[in-house]
């Protein structure tokens, strides 16, 4: 009996051990099933959302024509040193930001309304604003749209701004984001203009009265309007050296001399009625400070070998408004009752 009892123990022992490998068995194979689901539905997620986020590379650089005409051998670099564009006003309701650090805007393919707006872009140490004083921001953002961009310093440094490709509706996800500016700062000493480029002076006199005898020495684009008028600066070179302690100008006492700059709407060529017309009321008078001695240099640094005088640097000469539109101005300046006059023209911006 004792014999017997210990078989059926040994034959109940194998039958649990058995039931208890084979549960482990099902155990072990059941983890491994889930972790192969569990890779499986990841790189379903991989994929899917690769399929449904794109990457889209944008630029902001100079345009080839940023120096519209004024600047010979007078370009920045060729693109921003830093920006920042926002994703806004996607119906997916997801925002992103593009950097210099992170070059590429994420977004939702197939979404709609969505704009790729540039808020600020630096060059040359200066950083720009689409919001900063001065500065007058996009309407729509769509392609050809502008703004002129304000330095976040100096309200009255300003750039102008073009969308050249925008995000298309809906995404793509194949297209790009390009801004273009356009230089509107001073110029350097080798950027001033030549007499020849500006045009050639016109001289009219009223007997007992000497006029004004001068060369443009250097013509300087320093800003532009809220309304879209480009403002100048001029440097004036007299004819002969000056005389009486660099005060006098074959004749004209410098501080005699008051100016102007109006639109071309002469055909280029002024009468003594039309000067007479355009000085109805006075313009802006040569100050003592303003005066160049004799081989003395301007508050630009260019050189006046014979001496003259520069406009005012502090309240530049506004142009007609729009630039674009309106791009050939007369520079007319009055000694008493006698005129000298220049055609300055703006050579205009135009997309490559």
């Amino acid at each position: 009996m004792k014999r017997k009892h210990s078989k059926e123990h040994l034959l109940g022992a194998l039958l649990a051990l058995l039931m208890i490998s084979c549960g482990q068995q099902q155990e072990e194979f059941d983890n491994n099933r889930s972790e192969s689901a569990n890779s499986n539905s990841a790189s379903v997620v991989s994929e899917r959302s690769s399929k449904e986020f794109a990457y889209i590379p944008v630029t902001v650089a100079e345009s080839p024509d940023s120096a519209i005409g004024l600047y010979d051998g007078f370009f920045l670099a060729a693109n921003a040193t830093s920006y920042s564009i926002s994703l806004a006003g996607c119906a997916s309701g997801f925002t992103s930001t593009a950097n210099e650090a992170s070059t590429n805007l994420q977004v939702y393919k197939y979404d709609k309304s969505c704009l790729a707006k540039l808020t600020q872009f630096a060059i040359n140490g200066i950083t720009y604003s689409a919001t900063a004083t001065g500065a007058t921001n996009f309407t729509t953002w769509a392609a050809n749209d502008t703004a002129t961009f304000a330095n976040t310093v100096s309200s009255t440094d300003t750039v102008g701004v073009k969308v050249v490709a925008q995000l298309a509706n809906p995404i793509t996800g194949t297209e790009a984001v390009t801004y273009l500016f356009y230089d509107i700062e001073k110029g350097a000493d080798n950027s001033s203009l030549t007499q020849a480029v500006v045009g050639a002076g016109h001289t009219m006199t009223v007997s007992g009265q000497a006029a004004p005898s001068f060369t443009v020495n250097n013509v300087r684009y320093v800003g532009m309007t809220a309304g879209g008028a480009g403002q100048f600066e001029f440097s004036l070179e007299c004819s002969v050296n000056l005389t009486n302690a660099n005060t006098t100008c074959k004749d004209v006492t410098l501080t005699d001399i008051d100016y102007k700059l109006v639109e071309d709407t002469y055909t280029s060529t002024l009468t003594l009625a039309n000067a007479n017309t355009i000085f109805g009321t006075a313009g802006t008078s040569v100050a003592g400070g303003e005066v160049v001695a004799v081989g003395g240099t301007d508050a630009d640094s260019n050189t006046l070998t014979k001496g003259g005088y520069y406009t005012n640097n502090t309240t530049p000469l506004d142009g007609p408004a729009t630039i674009h539109s309106k791009p050939n101005m007369i520079f007319i300046m009055r000694a008493g009752s006698s005129y000298q006059y220049f055609n300055v023209d703006v050579t205009i911006l135009t997309q490559d």
